[in-house]
């Protein structure tokens, strides 16, 4: 969690978040130790309609691509198909 204060954020998401006018999934794990989730939902709330935010329990960080489940993934597909 040490790192979220000291390297830089590059990517600037609440920025950049402005920028975005299509529909918007977010979906998060509490278990990410990289990323807060506060941080996360402050991007979400910065975010233009239509938006979804998705809260997912016990997934970290990288566990989506390193061990797919349907945790992570079902709402991602559920998103893409709508």
């Amino acid at each position: 969690e040490w790192e979220t204060y000291v390297v830089p954020d590059v990517w600037n998401n609440l920025k950049n978040v402005a920028k975005v006018h299509a529909p918007l999934l977010v979906i998060h794990s509490d278990d990410d130790n990289v990323n807060p989730l506060d941080g996360a939902k402050r991007v979400f709330d910065a975010a233009y309609e239509p938006k979804q935010w998705v809260e997912v329990h016990d997934v970290p960080h990288n566990s989506p691509f390193k061990d797919p489940n349907d945790a992570f993934w079902a709402p991602v597909l559920k998103f893409i198909a709508q």
